[in-house]
C-alpha cells in the first residue's frame, strides 16, 4: 500500500509539472500544489510536507544514535559510542550524530545533502542486501525463521534498480557522488583501522538472513 501510495504521489508530480520545471528543484510538492490548488494550495502543501518532514526527522533522531550504539557495541574502538545513561539512552552517540546533522547543514546546501547522504544510503542498502547471498553461500547451515520472499529474484532485482539510480547520480551529480563515496571509504578505513590489536570477541548474535 506504501509502494502503491508513493508511486502515485511522484505521478501527479510527473504530471501537473512539466519535467523542466522540476529540474533542479527541491520543493516540487510545493509546485504540484501550486498547479493543482493555486499559490494558497502550494502553501498548504508545504506545511504538511514539514510536518511530514518534522516526523522523519523524529524518527532518526531515536533510530540512528542505536545503529551507531550497536556499531559501539560489536567493536573495541567505538565502545565510547555505546555508553548509555541510566535510562539506556545513548547520549555519546546521539551527540555525535548531532555533531554530524551541524557540520553538513553548516558546510553544505540542503540539495546537496540531499544527494550525498541519500547516495551513501543507497550503497549502503546495496551492500546490506548483497550481504544475503554472502550470508546463505558462507553460512548456510544458520537457522532463518524469516525468509526473503521471491530469493534470489527479489534481491536481485532491488540490486538492479539502485544500481541504476547510483550510476544516475552519479552522472547528473558527480561532485556530491564522489562526497557520498568518500564518506563510505573513510568509515571503511576506520573500521579496518579499528579492528588492529582488538581483542576478539564472540558476536552478540547469530546473523538471519
Amino acid at each position: 500500500l506504501v509502494t502503491v501510495l508513493y508511486v502515485l504521489l511522484n505521478f501527479v508530480f510527473l504530471y501537473t509539472v512539466p519535467a523542466q520545471e522540476m529540474a533542479g528543484e527541491v520543493e516540487v510538492g510545493f509546485l504540484a500544489g501550486s498547479v493543482i490548488f493555486g499559490d494558497a494550495g502550494g502553501e498548504v502543501m508545504s506545511l504538511f510536507i514539514a510536518l511530514l518532514l518534522v516526523s522523519t526527522v523524529s524518527a532518526l533522531v531515536y533510530l540512528g544514535p542505536r545503529v551507531t550504539q550497536a556499531m559501539g557495541e560489536d567493536t573495541h574502538a567505538l565502545r565510547w559510542l555505546a555508553v548509555t545513561n541510566d535510562r539506556g539512552i545513548p547520549v555519546n552517540s546521539i551527540l555525535f550524530q548531532l555533531g554530524l546533522a551541524l557540520l553538513f547543514i553548516y558546510t553544505s546546501t540542503f540539495d546537496q545533502v540531499l544527494v550525498y547522504a541519500g547516495f551513501t544510503l543507497i550503497l549502503s542498502t546495496m551492500v546490506t542486501v548483497a550481504g544475503v547471498f554472502v550470508l546463505r553461500w558462507r553460512r548456510p547451515e544458520i537457522d532463518r525463521p524469516y525468509k526473503t520472499w521471491g530469493y534470489p529474484v527479489t534481491p536481485l532485482l532491488f540490486l538492479a534498480a539502485n544500481a541504476w539510480i547510483l550510476v544516475y547520480v552519479f552522472l547528473d551529480r558527480p561532485t556530491e557522488s564522489l562526497i557520498g563515496l568518500s564518506i563510505v571509504a573513510v568509515g571503511a578505513a576506520l573500521y579496518v583501522a579499528s579492528q588492529w590489536g582488538a581483542p576478539d570477541e564472540a558476536p552478540r548474535s547469530e546473523p538471519t538472513a
